[in-house]
């Protein structure tokens, strides 16, 4: 699947580079663990913390190795418009390749049921904002997964995450000082390091404001450029 198409912010190489912290290390190991079972990874933190770059990231590095997958962008927005049955039958599409219509995401056909047991998934749920959505999109046990499957689920709250379907949770930590200096630098210098002439006591003075949300780096970086 072509990232570009998820409507999410064009991260260069450079700031990929930066989110490979250890946010991305805790859930790049669960997705390399041998284990049989699905398992539902739950990733919550603040707006603008960075949930969806590290999930777009894990995706675009793991998709290849599946068999199916599926990013489902602004879960939250998507659900807010068109309800949960609109989520689910997107996600079937997805994963199935075809065009498909259920009615109640609780209950599938054994046809199809067979079907998805049959491949192994990797699903990105981003920003979920109801366990109650969650569940239904997730099904009764997530038994329609097959073997190995994966799925990761974004969201600003954590009770989103205490449904009976998220296997494991992480909070995303804030970016530490070095690499918001040099995201920050990169948006607004066009360089990893801010300039000699003046411009360092401006740009600690940022990354201290920011406190570590990679989005807030971003656009005081780029008022600044501008």
């Amino acid at each position: 699947m072509d990232l570009q198409k998820l409507n999410l912010d064009n991260t260069n190489e450079t700031e990929n580079s930066f989110v490979k912290d250890q946010n991305y290390a805790h859930i790049e190991s669960l997705l390399r663990t041998q284990q049989r079972e699905v398992l539902v990874i739950g990733v919550w933190g603040m707006g603008g913390i960075g949930k969806t770059t590290i999930a777009a990231a894990i995706f675009e590095e793991f998709s290849p190795k599946y068999e199916v997958s599926c990013f489902l962008a602004n879960v939250r927005e998507e659900s807010s418009k068109h309800g949960v049955k609109y989520i689910f039958n997107k996600l079937l599409c997805e994963l199935l390749q075809e065009d498909i219509h259920i009615d109640t995401p609780t209950i599938i056909s054994s046809t199809i049921m067979s079907r998805l047991r049959h491949k192994k998934a990797l699903i990105v749920l981003d920003d979920v904002n109801s366990s109650d959505l969650l569940d239904n999109v997730l099904g009764v046990g997530h038994d329609y997964l097959g073997v190995g499957s994966r799925v990761i689920v974004t969201t600003r709250d954590r009770h989103v995450l205490t449904c009976r379907a998220v296997d494991q949770i992480l909070e995303v930590k804030e970016m530490n000082y070095h690499n918001s200096l040099k995201l920050f630098s990169l948006n607004a210098f066009n360089q990893i390091h801010p300039p000699e002439n003046g411009f360092q006591e401006l740009s600690k003075r940022a990354v201290a404001y920011a406190k570590g949300n990679p989005l807030a780096l971003k656009v005081l970086g780029n008022r600044l450029r501008d």
